[in-house]
């Protein structure tokens, strides 16, 4: 659900004019649930290895989509305290966008998709050349 309510906020909020007050409330209120949920989960996750939290980064087989997970997260924090005005607001567009690709390690027939559709688009850039 989480997923799919980052997916409408963000077509939402590009296709919005930026000047409705509750198209911003909306956005917000979204933004900061989801990164509520996101921190929960970097935390029950590293706190789920117990006395070596570090596994969380560390672990072979999903270390590098935990790490990606932290610097989103982390990344969001950075962002919320820089006030998010001016040219802040096309990173947190572009931050929210990667944060959709977090969950594409959960589910396999996703990333086949993705992988498909990224072939699909060499073969057009080749065949264009």
């Amino acid at each position: 659900m989480n997923i799919l309510l980052v997916g409408v906020t963000t077509g939402i909020e590009l296709e919005s004019d930026g000047r409705s007050p509750a198209v911003t409330h909306f956005v917000g209120v979204v933004s900061n649930s989801t990164l509520a949920v996101f921190t929960l989960e970097v935390f029950f996750k590293a706190m789920s290895e117990g006395y070596e939290p570090w596994r969380y980064i560390t672990d072979p087989e999903n270390g590098a989509f935990n790490t990606f997970d932290l610097f989103i997260v982390l990344g969001s924090y950075i962002f919320l305290s820089s006030g998010g005005s001016g040219g802040a607001i096309g990173a947190l567009r572009m931050l929210r966008l990667i944060r959709l690709l977090t969950f594409v390690k959960n589910v396999p027939q996703l990333r086949v998709i993705i992988a498909g559709l990224l072939q699909v688009n060499r073969l057009q850039i080749c065949l264009a050349l």
